[in-house]
């Protein structure tokens, strides 16, 4: 028996906030295996960063099968395992030419969702290789479907092919593979409930990609975001860097920049939460320079936020806890960082000496507490080290490089 490929599909997300797209990237637990299982290989990941361009992209592929997944999908387990094996174990992916989110649209046919499919290409190209634009003007097969859904009355747990065929004005995305394939008797299933619950995605707008994942068990319940400055000492840097690298702790990343902003060009971010990565890109991103203790509420509620303050929020008002900052401090150095620098977001420890091993220009980093914070498990020794490592690099590469902690 030849062995037959599946190839691992990415598509970007152009709407995802950059934080979660990192943690995206570093969620995904993928490696390519040319003897996977059962006869089966897995290689990707092939990366499509416009959406349109994806007809183009799988038409390219050398593969039985693509795995299309689009950023902001997360995976509770191991996407090999407990994703695709099962498929390959069950015949599934023999058995059906198409699986994912089949959304019934009523008088605009059938939907398949972009966040994520599997669709089998030797099929799919039998029928003329439909594309997934939405269309209008189109006459499609008949669907039979169940009468349950997995939720609300457009999420059926099956669909097969009618007997008629009917005229549509306007369709969804995905309704020309569908019907072309249903037309021609192969088959199509949305993912099942077992499947279902193995991932999750993020959507599109930055209020629900947020609030979905700080609401999901990938987020850590010891992981904090500090909406004020937590040192009283304001320690500012005295040189002139054009690299700043700095937990994301808000406004007391940026006061430590206060003296040399202007000569940043580019800001790295390292932090083991995802809700201060969130909400320093959101502070540094949309923050709109109006009422600072309204983007705090905001963040809270509509965002999910609350779980996660280090504001005694319960004991006393946001104006209590907030009302002394004056953003006119901060406010110069957001909009030259808009306007000037680039800013990277990574979910990860700070303390790694990797990051320092790859300076190449005047650096500041801001650690704050990162060697003492009880959640880091750090042994007291890995300061001294990194220390040495950062008087190793200045001299190696004869850079400057300052630290506040």
């Amino acid at each position: 028996m030849s062995q037959k490929k599946l190839t691992v599909v990415l598509v970007k997300n152009k709407t995802l906030l950059s934080s979660i797209r990192d943690y995206f990237y570093q969620r995904l637990y993928f490696e390519p295996d040319q003897d996977f299982d059962q006869g089966w290989s897995v290689d990707g990941p092939v990366y499509c960063e416009h959406e349109e361009d994806l007809h183009t992209v799988l038409k390219q592929l050398d593969s039985n099968i693509a795995m299309v997944i689009q950023e902001g999908t997360f995976f509770y387990e191991h996407l090999h395992n407990n994703f695709i094996a099962p498929l390959i174990k069950s015949g599934d992916l023999d058995k059906y030419s198409l699986i994912g989110h089949i959304l019934d649209r009523k008088e605009r046919y059938y939907q398949l969702h972009k966040q994520c499919f599997i669709i089998n290409l030797d099929h799919w190209n039998t029928v003329g290789s439909p594309d997934f634009n939405s269309s209008k003007h189109q006459t499609f097969i008949d669907v039979k479907r169940s009468e349950s859904n997995f939720h609300d009355d457009y999420t059926p747990h099956w669909i097969e092919a009618g007997s008629g065929m009917d005229d549509y004005e306007k369709c969804k995305t995905g309704a020309k593979v569908i019907g072309a394939l249903l037309k021609e008797k192969f088959k199509v299933r949305p993912f099942n409930q077992y499947e279902r619950i193995l991932k999750t995605f993020v959507y599109y707008f930055k209020e629900e990609q947020v609030s979905h994942l700080l609401t999901s068990s990938y987020v850590n319940d010891d992981s904090y975001y500090y909406p004020r400055a937590t040192s009283k000492k304001h320690k500012k840097f005295k040189r002139n860097p054009e690299h700043f690298i700095s937990v994301a702790n808000g406004l007391q990343s940026l006061q430590t920049i206060s003296n040399c902003y202007e000569s940043i060009k580019e800001i790295s971010f390292y932090d083991i939460s995802m809700p201060a990565l969130i909400f320093t890109e959101l502070l540094l991103e949309h923050y709109h320079f109006d009422d600072y203790i309204e983007f705090v509420k905001e963040f809270d509620t509509k965002y999910n936020g609350e779980k996660f303050t280090t504001l005694p929020i319960h004991d006393k008002t946001y104006h209590d806890l907030l009302g002394d900052i004056d953003m006119s401090e901060y406010i110069p150095i957001i909009r030259h960082i808009r306007n000037n620098v680039k800013v990277n977001y990574h979910i990860g420890d700070i303390t790694r000496t990797s990051i320092i091993e790859n300076l190449d220009k005047p650096t500041a980093i801001y650690l704050s507490n990162s060697f003492h914070y009880s959640h880091s498990l750090i042994r007291k020794s890995e300061l001294d080290y990194y220390e040495s490592k950062i008087s190793q690099q200045c001299k190696i590469k004869d850079i400057d490089i300052e630290t506040i902690r």
